[in-house]
């Protein structure tokens, strides 16, 4: 192994200042797609239960509180499922919850398709969102590959998925339901999650974020290798990829002893399996120079790392929480980055020896990884009320927005505005606003991009409740709530993630989705149950007016700053 020498004294480099330096490339590119279809195929669900509820109820001949429950049951597996996904995500990983939730989706529509009563439909739409709802780990996946300049920019643009997912349903309604079956509509839609669980296995990555979290060393730095090679080369990009390449060097020779990286290599190139996974590693570790009369210095620097990390806990800890941090960041450097500990990975064994499991990684790990409790400890409480406030407020909107729709264009009575081109129109809106954030947030941070989003929200509210008779207002309004609720929805799980570490992050999300979702329950009875749409929409208001005061608490400010790793 031969090349440039590394130098011990360097300042430790971080994950996240790596994935700064990435300009938007191919890897993102294909995230974008990979996690954006299936961010619109949940898209699509909510907008098919939607629709199926009023067949169901004119086939089965439902009461209003059984069409009522058949929906609510979807609020149901959601609400679990947030919980669900957002454990599996944060413990094994994103992309094996966005397997197991898109298999379960797939699984239940099928046995859907043959269902004949409406208590069978609704357990298996209970279990069928349980899985759908990982669609919030998608997007934690993609937001973790970007850098803070483009993250608000590119994560709008992303959720611009969902809308297209919703239009594509709603044009998929009309031609099946009003001409075939309903179980036509559903077949087809089935058909795009079949394809999408074949794109998923064979190309979807694990988080890079993720990965070097779980100090999956080798793994992290293969991943940033790839995406650097896939960085145009022409002229000062060249150069930049260089830079890149001797940063991804240090990253790794700063977390890994240089023993146990000169025994990995030599068992890279024993294994042809191994040589293909890492063949980007290989390159970098092939043109390190391990200075052999230094091996001695850095086994020492790492011990010493391990009992400077274990002399200083309780004083960062108490640091930690003076600045609003969590107890459990105590085992961060600098940086941001998790300090080595005693009895860690030892990566190029349980990479190179298939007997040992990944379980006895776990086993020594799971005591060093930051626990949930994190989100009511002194420095997150606050943040954590305001978040569930807010969370719980725009879910209810939102979805209520969404569920009263059909109903309102159902009354409009005029054949130029039907209620499937209405709702068309609706979800184009969410692109609209989504268009507009992207403005909105290049002048305001987080919170006052929200506030202001709840503004349009609110004014759109009063509109319709004034102007229920006037169908062209009416319509119009109606979708501006739709796409202001949809765009602050956005921010809020992005805002979310970004004050959360990277092993509770999606935990954290999934604890306030639940939460959210436990008040959504009740959505479908506030339409479904009230011939006056004046009840609902006032109810709206009052949420929204109630969400801008919850949302002024909010102290964090996280724009234009790195991910917590």
């Amino acid at each position: 192994m031969k090349g440039s020498v590394i130098n011990l004294n360097e300042k430790k480099i971080s994950v996240t200042s790596i994935i700064s330096l990435f300009p938007y490339g191919k890897t993102q590119l294909k995230m974008f797609f990979l996690c954006g279809i299936f961010y619109a195929f949940v898209g699509m669900e909510i907008i098919l239960f939607t629709y199926l509820v009023p067949v169901f109820e004119k086939e089965w001949k439902l009461s209003d509180l059984e069409s009522g429950f058949i929906l609510s049951s979807s609020f149901a597996g959601w609400l679990t499922g947030s919980l669900l996904t957002g454990w599996v995500s944060d413990r094994y990983g994103r992309r094996t919850c966005l397997l197991l939730g898109l298999l379960m989706s797939v699984i239940c529509k099928s046995v859907m398709l043959f269902a004949n009563n409406w208590l069978l439909v609704s357990f298996l739409i209970f279990v069928n969102c349980n899985g759908s709802i990982s669609s919030n780990v998608s997007f934690t996946l993609y937001t973790e590959l970007l850098n803070a300049r483009i993250r608000i920019k590119s994560t709008m643009l992303f959720a611009i998925w969902w809308s297209v997912g919703s239009v594509f349903q709603v044009v998929l309604c009309w031609s099946t339901l009003e001409n075939l079956n309903w179980r036509y509509c559903l077949l087809f839609h089935l058909s795009v999650g079949v394809v999408l669980l074949v794109l998923i296995v064979l190309f979807l990555p694990e988080s890079i974020i993720y990965n070097n979290s779980k100090k999956k060393y080798y793994e992290t730095t293969n991943d940033l290798l790839k995406m650097n090679r896939e960085i145009n080369s022409s002229g000062k990009r060249k150069e930049q990829k260089i830079e890149i390449d001797h940063k991804i060097s240090q990253f790794l020779t700063q977390r890994i002893p240089q023993k146990e990286i000169q025994s990995f290599y030599d068992g890279l190139l024993k294994s042809k399996k191994l040589k293909k996974k890492f063949k980007d590693l290989l390159l970098i570790l092939a043109g390190l120079n391990l200075d052999n009369d230094n091996l001695d210095q850095r086994e020492d620097n790492f011990k010493n790392d391990d009992r400077e990390s274990n002399r200083t806990s309780e004083t960062d800890t108490e640091t930690e929480r003076k600045d609003g941090r969590s107890e459990e960041s105590d085992d961060k450097d600098e940086d941001g980055e998790e300090k080595e500990h005693s009895g860690g990975y030892d990566s190029s064994t349980l990479l190179l020896d298939p007997k040992k499991k990944m379980k006895e990684y776990g086993k020594r790990n799971n005591d060093q990884e930051p626990k949930l409790s994190i989100l009511i400890s002194k420095g997150y409480l606050h943040l954590f009320v305001c978040f569930t406030i807010v969370w719980i407020s725009i879910n209810f909107t939102y979805y209520g927005d969404i569920v009263l729709s059909p109903i309102c264009f159902s009354t409009l009575n005029t054949k130029a505005l039907n209620k499937y081109v209405l709702n068309i129109f609706q979800a184009s809106s969410e692109i609209i606003f989504q268009l507009l954030t992207i403005v909105i947030s290049k002048y305001f941070s987080r919170k006052y991009s929200i506030v202001c989003l709840l503004g349009f929200t609110i004014f759109g509210n009063l509109i319709v409740l004034f102007y229920q008779k006037n169908a062209v207002l009416f319509s119009i309004f109606l979708m501006m709530m739709r796409g202001s609720s949809f765009s602050i929805f956005m921010i809020l799980i992005l805002f979310t993630l970004e004050c959360y570490p990277t092993l509770i992050r999606n935990r954290s999300i999934g604890v306030l989705s639940a939460i959210s979702r436990l008040f959504t329950l009740i959505v479908p009875y506030t339409v479904y149950n009230n011939q006056n749409l004046t009840f609902p929409l006032t109810l709206y208001l009052s949420i929204s007016l109630l969400n801008i005061i919850a949302v002024f608490q909010i102290k964090a400010k996280t724009k234009n700053k790195s991910l917590e790793t």
